[in-house]
């Protein structure tokens, strides 16, 4: 297949753009700037490029990105996973406007996509979203970057049924793995390079964590159209103290860091307690490697934190 895939920039872009690659398919991968100042973003970009044709300035939905679909395809499928995320966590995020920006001109796009050969639309859902996933009802969104998922995943379903397009969503629940940002894993796994402990304040959360290579694995044969309409994902699910424990023992004798770990008695639950995905993914069906994963996951950090 040829795909045109957007936000390659991003943590599970660069695996998602690796995957449809490894499968034998051809990446297209439109961007919406031109140079990343964040070095873990620039070193993705850099890995990316081995693997995906990258066309910078070229944001869903321009005038760039419309020309795109003219002119370069045509493309078996469109895999739209770029999304805004600055200060998702904070709660002063924009819904209004990070929907509108990710929805930029759907109509037009999806349009354009049907007339020059696409078949189908891949979204990227997020565990965060109002009633994906189980666990604590109501199935909340955790968080405003959360309603904006589950808006522009809405939107996106709408406008690709307008198209007369197939759509498949993929839901994600919390990847880690090379490459990721600044997330809890890298706080983790930069506290005990340096040979210091580390204190899990949340460990009673019930969260789905997943190797980004795995999910990556699933995300290709979804855009193959090998699994259905709505995908989501579930590996390491349980408690977040259990998680990290279970890191710890991961990455200890691979590395010969001490890797110590202490846990909260307990905690204020002000997020849902338990976020979870529905499907458990079986290695073997896709040839993945769980003792592969952490050789690679260790030896990327001892070399990242030298």
């Amino acid at each position: 297949m040829r795909v045109l895939l957007t936000g390659i920039s991003s943590f599970t872009g660069l695996w998602f753009a690796r995957a449809l690659a490894g499968a034998g398919h051809e990446v297209v991968a439109p961007m919406r700037a031109s140079a990343p100042t964040d070095p873990v973003r620039a070193a993705r970009l850099d890995e990316a490029a081995k693997v995906a044709d990258l066309i910078p300035a070229t944001p869903f939905g321009s005038d760039r990105f419309l020309g795109l679909l003219a002119d370069y395809g045509p493309f078996d499928v469109l895999c739209h996973h770029a999304a805004e995320a600055a200060n998702h966590k904070s709660p002063d995020f924009d819904v209004d406007a990070a929907v509108a920006a990710n929805t930029f001109n759907a109509r037009a796009v999806l349009e354009m996509a049907r007339d020059t050969g696409v078949q189908r639309l891949v979204i990227t859902g997020s565990a965060f979203e109002a009633g994906e996933g189980q666990g604590s009802e109501p199935l909340r969104a955790f968080s405003p970057y959360g309603q904006s998922k589950t808006e522009t995943s809405l939107a996106l379903q709408d406008e690709a049924a307008e198209a007369g397009l197939e759509w498949v969503k993929v839901v994600i629940p919390n990847p880690f793995g090379p490459y990721e940002g600044q997330t809890f894993q890298r706080f983790v796994m930069t506290r005990w390079s340096r040979g210091e402990a580390v204190h899990v304040s949340h460990p009673l959360y019930g969260r789905d964590n997943i190797p980004v290579d795995l999910l990556a694995a699933v995300y290709a044969k979804a855009a193959e159209g090998e699994l259905g309409h709505h995908v989501s994902p579930s590996f390491y699910a349980g408690l977040t103290g259990d998680f990290f424990k279970r890191m710890a023992s991961e990455v200890a004798p691979r590395t010969g860091w001490a890797c110590e770990l202490t846990l909260a008695d307990g905690h204020a639950f002000d997020e849902p307690e338990t976020r979870l995905n529905l499907q458990s993914v079986e290695p073997a069906y896709f040839g993945w490697s769980e003792s592969a994963f952490w050789d690679a996951y260790a030896a990327y950090y001892a070399a990242a934190l030298k």
